[in-house]
């Protein structure tokens, strides 16, 4: 007799696919969230930064520079 785990059934491995793809649907963002930069979210800092190629505080001025918006910052960052 064997007492190891025993293989989930169908129902919790389509809760587990559901909420693992939730997980990492990037914080549920749509896509005019994508188009936005909310300056104030650290992680929205981190990534934008990184993704643009600039600093966090460069990136700062742009947003404050031109706003939120992801097309101005990058012209802004290309100018600038």
């Amino acid at each position: 007799m064997s007492y190891g785990a025993a293989a989930p059934c169908e129902h919790t491995m389509a809760y587990r696919n559901d909420k693992e793809a939730s997980m990492a649907d990037d914080k549920g963002q749509t896509a005019a969230d994508r188009q936005r930069i909310a300056i104030d979210q650290a992680y929205e800092r981190r990534d934008w930064a990184r993704s643009l190629g600039t600093t966090e505080e460069k990136l700062r001025e742009a947003v404050q520079a031109v706003g939120n918006s992801a097309d101005k910052v990058r012209e802004y960052l290309r100018s600038h």
